[in-house]
């Protein structure tokens, strides 16, 4: 049992054998116990909305990329 005035990791009570943390990789946020004994990383929903909403753009961006420069004709 950890001493008094130690907090015990989020989702675990105290009596459990600690495991490894889930962390964002991109805010480092904690995502809370792991199924391993050691850190792995993720992306939190904050974060996975943010990148796929910029992919989305960057997606658009290159889809309208050739209409408005048209390659070259060759000769």
């Amino acid at each position: 049992m950890p001493p008094e005035n130690i907090e015990p990791p989020a989702g675990l009570s105290g009596t459990e054998t600690p495991k490894g943390r889930r962390i964002c990789a991109w805010c480092k946020k904690d995502l809370g116990p792991a199924e391993t004994e050691e850190d792995t990383h993720g992306m939190c929903d904050e974060c996975k909305t943010k990148a796929f909403a910029q992919l989305a753009e960057l997606k658009a961006e290159k889809e309208e990329a050739p209409a408005k420069n048209p390659p070259a004709e060759k000769e």
